[in-house]
């Protein structure tokens, strides 16, 4: 993703309702799954880190990234927005 690419997609980010929210339970396999599905329809997604603990925040943030195939467009606060090019038909 080049310089130009990620400013657009920081633009629309900004704009974006929360689609998911990290549970008290943390990150399970089932929240993976939700934000996998909604990979499949949109390609801009972003998550609620309710955490305090800026460090877990980070981590649960990168885990996600890895766990989904998708990339941290921005992360702001306790929000963080993630992109996955959506499958070719």
């Amino acid at each position: 993703m080049n310089r130009q690419q990620r400013s657009e997609l920081r633009g629309r980010a900004h704009k974006l309702p929360p689609g998911a929210a990290v549970g008290d339970e943390g990150m399970t396999d089932a929240f993976v799954a939700y934000v996998e599905s909604a990979f499949a329809t949109q390609d801009l997604i972003k998550v609620r880190f309710p955490t305090a603990d800026r460090k877990l925040r980070k981590e649960q943030q990168r885990a996600l990234a890895e766990s989904t195939g998708s990339e941290i467009v921005l992360a702001i606060g306790k929000a963080a927005t993630f992109f996955r090019a959506l499958p070719d038909l």
